[in-house]
């Protein structure tokens, strides 16, 4: 987030005397702006990834090839008490995910150092249902051997197993697979699906040099370049970065509907289009190898956006903490959230109203 950005989205916050975030003016909990585009965003990567596998493993082998794998002793931990894995149980899988990368960089890496997402997918026992909880990035947790701090912090202490740690800790729960996306292959996702269609709620121009007038209405986005002025756009709006996630949610139930229908499913071209766009910008551990994918997406091959089930991890609102600003989980809901991974009843979990 820019300088300006905070400037911007802290303009619409009030915080009571101890520092808490109360609701904003406009009756919305700020700052989730941050996470309302990328948990989305992968949940398409996800499905596309598992889902279309299974149908065309083999003439998709080549290109799966192409997918950075990371060897799984540099992502996931060894350590004392670390949660067992649940042989045909529910898994779940770390999405971290970067809409910035240094060149020559792993995906990985990147997407862990400079996570505009942290997310968790949770794939049921009976692969009937994939959810997908959001972590905001300054949520205020417990890092094991450091403290309390923001979770993005871990990271920066023990790289991606570290962070792995953390977040089983939080969940009570094993993390089976990590797997890293740079948000510049949704151009390409764009164009292999033919467009993007989608209803746009306010006509807008966007900034320089882009320049492209997006009219009201239903439009259909076909150009990779203009899908990412559409969800970037924030200096068009009256209310900023609030409009900017409406697009964006707007953008991607548009695309994660265009992959699941049966139109790009039964074609073999669009599929490998799809996945050869996703080659230069994903990672993940090398326990997700091609017959892992391929077995995986045979086992969710029914699933549909009905199935799909996302949330944010609960919080109270935001803070002050040693001079930055933080999340703070809701402790309260956080016990039923740790409930619903322990029995494989996260696509059943609602948070409570905010």
């Amino acid at each position: 987030m820019t300088a300006s950005d905070e400037h911007d989205a802290d303009s619409l916050i009030e915080r009571d005397a101890s520092g808490r975030m109360k609701r904003d003016r406009s009756g919305r909990r700020p700052r989730t702006w941050r996470t309302g585009l990328w948990w989305k965003a992968l949940l398409g990567v996800l499905v596309l990834g598992l889902v279309t596998v299974g149908v065309y493993a083999f003439t998709l082998n080549q290109r799966l090839n192409d997918i950075e794998r990371v060897d799984e002793g540099q992502v996931l931990p060894d350590y004392d008490g670390r949660p067992e894995a649940v042989s045909d149980g529910p898994i779940n899988v770390l999405l971290l995910g970067s809409d910035t990368r240094e060149k020559g960089t792993s995906i990985l890496a990147s997407s862990g150092s400079r996570s505009d997402a942290i997310m968790i997918a949770n794939i049921s026992g009976d692969r009937q249902h994939v959810s997908i909880m959001s972590v905001m990035r300054d949520s205020y947790v417990d890092i094991p051997g450091y403290g309390t701090d923001k979770v993005n912090a871990a990271f920066a202490y023990g790289g991606v197993p570290l962070l792995v740690q953390t977040l089983e800790q939080l969940i009570g729960q094993r993390i089976d697979h990590v797997v890293g996306v740079d948000f510049e292959g949704f151009k390409g996702l764009t164009e292999a699906v033919g467009g993007v269609t989608l209803n746009n709620q306010i006509p807008f121009t966007s900034s320089p040099p882009g320049n492209t007038t997006f009219e009201q209405g239903e439009i259909t986005i076909t150009d990779g370049n203009k899908a990412l002025q559409y969800v970037r756009e924030r200096k068009a709006f009256d209310d900023g970065d609030y409009q900017r996630v409406r697009n964006q949610q707007a953008f991607l139930k548009g695309l994660v509907g265009r992959i699941l229908s049966k139109e790009t499913l039964a074609n073999p071209v669009t599929i490998q289009q799809l996945v050869g766009s996703l080659g230069g910008y994903v990672a993940m551990d090398s326990g997700l190898d091609n017959a892992t994918l391929a077995t995986l997406g045979a086992q969710l091959s029914g699933v549909r956006s009905s199935d799909l089930h996302m949330f944010t991890l609960p919080s109270t609102g935001t803070g002050m903490e040693g001079g930055q600003s933080v999340v703070y989980v809701d402790e309260a809901a956080l016990a039923d959230v740790q409930q619903a991974f322990a029995n494989d009843t996260v696509a059943q979990y609602e948070p409570p109203a905010s």
